[in-house]
């Protein structure tokens, strides 16, 4: 009897607050991931501060992108102009932070066709036809590559 008993009473105190391990989610996994590749972390946070500026730097900074100044053509940064101004006299920041706009609308438009025609393309192939479509879920399923 005397292997039954604890070392400590402390033992049994720590095992009932421990309770039962919960079982770690796949989002929580990619998460804790994320979280460690500190390279990952910086370039969302940079990726988030640019598209920001271009989001809302329009609302700040009220300079036209067409309006022309001749006087001050191929001026260097200043108060009035932050990034200097080009050979015409147009702000360069007011025209960065338009074409980012178009850059970010762009980009999100693509995304949203690929996600759209990637999610579509095995449900046309699965009801068009199912040996087309095991015949395009093998090829897909050899041609994953695992990385270890």
């Amino acid at each position: 009897m005397a292997g039954l008993t604890h070392a400590s009473p402390t033992v049994e105190g720590a095992i009932a607050l421990a309770g039962p391990r919960r079982r770690a989610t796949r989002r929580f996994e990619a998460w804790r991931r994320f979280r460690r590749h500190h390279m990952a972390v910086a370039s969302v946070v940079i990726l988030a501060l640019l598209a920001s500026a271009v989001l809302f730097g329009p609302l700040i900074y009220r300079v036209p992108i067409n309006e022309i100044d001749f006087t001050a053509r191929l001026s260097s940064p200043s108060f009035v102009h932050p990034f200097g101004t080009d050979d015409l006299g147009q702000d360069v920041l007011a025209r960065m932070l338009y074409g980012g706009r178009i850059s970010l609308a762009v980009g999100f438009s693509a995304m949203a066709f690929a996600s759209c025609c990637s999610a579509a393309s095995p449900r046309a192939v699965f009801f068009h036809s199912r040996h087309l479509y095991s015949c395009a879920m093998r090829s897909i399923l050899q041609s994953d590559v695992k990385i270890r």
